[in-house]
């Protein structure tokens, strides 16, 4: 049996969105945002520390943009997963041009599965359009 990741329910419900090609409106990207962001805060320690430490209180953003942008250096200095490492079944590393230290990029199956799902519907979407004939 698979480890639960608080992810599951968030990327299924997205996979959904993708495959019907649902445009979303800002007012729902910006749930979408904020929902991912709370799951990421919950389980990613570093992130809540960075987000704590500039103030950025989630419930009180009115704007997705609000929501605080990770510096590039913490990707090589931390493991931001909330994956548990039995659920990792992929790493992409970055390409390490800066002082040659690669940052890491964990997946599982399911996250993935919606680079997938997001690839195949929108190279099809575009592919029978006309004006790219």
């Amino acid at each position: 049996m698979s480890v639960p990741c608080p992810f599951d329910d968030f990327a299924t419900r997205l996979a959904a969105d993708i495959r019907s090609c649902t445009r979303l409106d800002d007012k729902g990207f910006a749930e979408r945002a904020f929902k991912l962001f709370k799951l990421q805060v919950d389980g990613i320690g570093p992130l809540a520390s960075i987000s704590q430490t500039r103030g950025f209180d989630p419930s009180k953003a009115v704007d997705w943009r609000e929501i605080p942008a990770m510096p590039a250096a913490v990707f090589k200095e931390f493991e931001l997963t909330s994956l548990p490492p039995a659920r990792r079944t992929r790493v992409f590393l970055s390409s390490g041009t800066t002082e040659q230290t690669r940052s890491r990029h964990f997946h599982c199956s399911e996250s993935m599965s919606l680079y997938e799902i997001s690839l195949e519907t929108r190279f099809a979407e575009n592919l029978s359009r006309p004006d790219l004939a």
